[in-house]
């Protein structure tokens, strides 16, 4: 089992970081209601990472980084 590092910056609380385990399943929480959302790690659009909530069902180290949600 690996561990890989995930940066999660929150807009009012600042950057968090936290351990992310291969294969082991992780949600992100934008944490605040608003009418839209994107998810983008290390600066590259997710793809279909449009809800509050994202979800990262097998994490690999390809994963590992820095999220925002705008």
């Amino acid at each position: 089992m690996r561990h890989l590092l995930l940066f999660i910056p929150l807009i009012a609380l600042g950057q968090i970081s936290s351990p992310l385990v291969e294969n082991v399943p992780v949600s992100l929480d934008a944490g605040l209601d608003a009418p839209s959302y994107q998810w983008s790690l290390n600066g590259v659009e997710i793809p279909g990472a449009t809800n509050r909530i994202y979800f990262l069902d097998s994490p690999q180290e390809a994963d590992a980084g820095t999220y925002v949600v705008r």
